[in-house]
């Protein structure tokens, strides 16, 4: 796809699936992710299956390209989620605005909703779960990575079931909200409390993976990014930003709620 301007959300080459939701005048963007598509390149050149087709720069977080004319454009990367988690993840065609909403991240102040479906009907599921976890253990063991281990990090999610599966896979619907940030946390805490999500390839059950993938015929992380809210610093005040994605459809077929 040709670049035409940076400002212009559509114009931008953006991976096969990924649409714009909602964007700001002052350059902040929300798209729909797909599952399967990553956040940025993982060598930094550019690659069909990363959220935008270009060059990505590791250290100031943009992506980078060149027009037909030979004129350069950037835009901002504000946020990430997992390559198998499908759902909005932002971006900005202004630096200061990237920088203003990565520190409301670094703060806390972005409200966050995750849907998630996982093994078993997490009957006693608690209002809120909390753990310590380790990023340097999870780095090591799950890609091999030296990374240090900074401690344990806490992590804090609210929870609350949504539905039961009324199908032939015995799995609920979780309604998240993270209040903290961490690696792979969501992942984690559910597998953690008896209640993997369906489709985790790392943390998940896989034998009840196998068998869902084979009554279903999905074989996807069935975890979906479907909200975000913050308040976008703007010309001397602040104004509220919300964006959202619907739930995906084979959700609620694996629950067995329609076809």
């Amino acid at each position: 796809m040709e670049v035409t301007s940076p400002l212009d959300p559509n114009a931008l080459p953006l991976a096969a699936g990924v649409h714009v939701l909602k964007r700001h005048p002052g350059g902040l963007v929300a798209f729909f992710k797909p599952e399967g598509v990553k956040a940025h390149s993982n060598d930094g050149h550019p690659d069909p299956k990363a959220l935008l087709n270009a060059h990505y720069d590791f250290a100031e977080q943009f992506f980078w390209w060149e027009t037909p004319a030979g004129e350069e454009r950037k835009f901002w990367l504000v946020n990430r989620l997992d390559s198998p988690t499908s759902g909005v993840i932002l971006g900005a065609s202004d630096e200061k605005i990237a920088a203003d909403v990565r520190f409301l991240f670094a703060q806390r102040e972005v409200s966050k909703v995750y849907y998630a479906l996982v093994h078993g009907e997490a009957a006693d599921v608690q209002a809120e779960w909390e753990d310590r976890l380790h990023r340097g253990h999870e780095l090591r063991a799950l890609h091999g990575i030296k990374a240090p281990d900074l401690g344990p990090e806490e992590a804090r999610t609210r929870v609350r079931r949504e539905g039961v599966g009324r199908g032939k896979v015995r799995c609920a619907l979780l309604r998240l909200e993270p209040l903290t940030g961490r690696f792979h946390q969501l992942r984690l805490q559910a597998s953690r409390r008896g209640y993997p999500i369906v489709g985790d390839a790392t943390h998940g059950d896989f034998n009840r993976n196998r068998e869902v993938s084979k009554l279903t015929g999905h074989k996807r992380l069935f975890l979906h990014a479907a909200e975000i809210r913050l308040h976008v610093p703007w010309k001397g005040r602040t104004e509220a930003f919300h964006a959202t994605s619907p739930i995906p459809r084979e959700f609620a077929q694996v629950l067995g709620l329609r076809d």
